[in-house]
């Protein structure tokens, strides 16, 4: 663990995949869910058929990411297509906006048109880090061409590359990534604060208690010495570390430090809203409080809370995948993957997007500022977060075992050992 010391019905389908321009599952922690209506980008959508000449490159977005003025590090993506395009003659990128999630998302149209419409799937897309790995599973992405595959000798920070690999085989180019933080509205360090420095806060800390996916209570777990599953047939609990993080849920509590509205609180943006109504810190989304800064100064943050010296934090993220197999299509898909990884857009991009580079390189240019300092932490100390089967595993077991603890009196370990009989009866 890094610490710190520390996607006729066939005709159907292949018009509206063609004539909707469609523009961050369980959803990635952090990774703000938008609630824009899908639309079209008029630089790059809706342009007429191409000429007979024209080769035109598909590539799917999540609404968040629309290369245009409705997002906000779009214009940097729209200014790198069009500059792929004037590098490449006769090619044209022709984007359509998807969904985040549920019908007409990402992974749901994917599936659509890999089953009714072939010729519609895209050839690049962007995908999450639980949609791609589904997708992969599914056989409905390729595995990376070498001439694009990450090498461990290049700079990526070590939770990056594990995001878009499955079974050991890379399946993605991972550009951007978010994870779990701790917003105070008070100036603060960077160094993250021991539990038992939160004791005097008092009905202060607001935590997301209520997220389906119990993704602070899985970082507590891995604190607290847990080791986290890497799929379903390695899934264990350690139940003295479960016992642990539940022991200092409760023990804040006990102390009046947690809020009471923690357990209704199911995503890092609800945390953040609440901690700007009253409080002192919040456990939120690196991504969430980068937009909050750009709005509200005061706000600082860190890792989140540790019990100990060593702090560390889980990273989610998203990867360009490729549908392409062979021929010369597929050429110049590898050719658009790789122009669309260069460090120096994916940093200009994701600083403008608030979420963290996946490489040293594209952190390098940031400007320095808190946020760029808080991202180095996160980048340098974060792990990815186990995949989805793992997260749809024990998050109802550590919930239910939250829930047993701080709302029926329940012991800790008692609670731990019912969670860990449930995994494996």
């Amino acid at each position: 663990m890094a610490s710190r010391q520390r996607p006729c019905v066939a005709l159907w389908l292949a018009a509206v995949l063609s004539a909707c321009g469609l523009f961050p599952g369980p959803s990635p922690v952090g990774l703000p869910t938008a609630q824009a209506t899908p639309t079209t980008s008029p630089a790059l959508l809706n342009r007429g058929t191409p000429a007979a000449s024209e080769v035109s490159l598909r590539l799917w977005l999540p609404v968040s990411f629309r290369p245009d003025q409705g997002s906000p590090g779009g214009t940097v993506l729209r200014d790198r297509l069009l500059a792929f395009e004037a590098a490449h003659p006769g090619v044209r990128v022709d984007v359509r906006l998807r969904a985040d999630s549920g019908p007409g998302g990402l992974r749901d149209m994917l599936g659509l048109a890999a089953g009714a419409a072939p010729d519609a799937l895209p050839d690049v897309l962007a995908l999450d880090q639980p949609s791609l790995h589904a997708a992969a599973l599914k056989g409905l992405i390729q595995p990376l061409p070498g001439q694009v595959e990450p090498s461990l000798e290049e700079d990526w920070f070590s939770f990056a590359l594990p995001l878009a690999a499955v079974d050991g085989r890379m399946y993605g180019l991972p550009f951007v990534g978010d994870c779990l933080v701790l917003a105070q509205r008070e100036p603060a360090t960077l160094d993250a604060p021991q539990w038992e420095q939160l004791s005097a806060w008092g009905d202060q800390l607001h935590l997301p208690l209520a997220d389906a996916n119990a993704r602070l209570l899985l970082l507590n777990y891995r604190l607290a010495g847990g080791e986290l599953p890497t799929s379903a047939s390695t899934m264990a609990l350690d139940v003295d570390a479960l016992d642990r993080g539940l022991t200092w849920l409760l023990d804040l509590q006990d102390r009046g430090v947690l809020s009471a509205t923690s357990l209704q609180l199911s995503t890092p943006d609800l945390t953040l809203m609440a901690l700007q109504t009253r409080g002192r810190g919040a456990v939120t989304s690196y991504s969430a409080l980068a937009t909050a800064t750009r709005s509200r100064s005061g706000l600082s943050g860190s890792l989140p809370p540790a019990p100990g010296p060593q702090a560390s934090t889980l990273v989610t993220g998203w990867a360009w995948a490729t549908t392409a197999a062979d021929g010369e299509r597929a050429q110049l898909v590898t050719q658009l993957l790789a122009w669309l990884s260069d460090p120096q857009f994916t940093g200009e991009w994701a600083y403008g997007q608030g979420l963290l580079p996946t490489r040293a390189s594209a952190l390098a240019e940031w400007p320095q500022g808190f946020l760029t300092s808080l991202a180095g932490e996160c980048a340098q100390f974060g792990e990815a977060y186990p995949s989805e089967e793992v997260l749809v595993s024990l998050g109802p077991l550590f919930n239910r075992a939250v829930r047993q603890v701080l709302l029926e009196g329940a012991a800790p370990r008692e609670a731990a050992e019912e969670a860990a009989a449930a995994l494996n009866p």
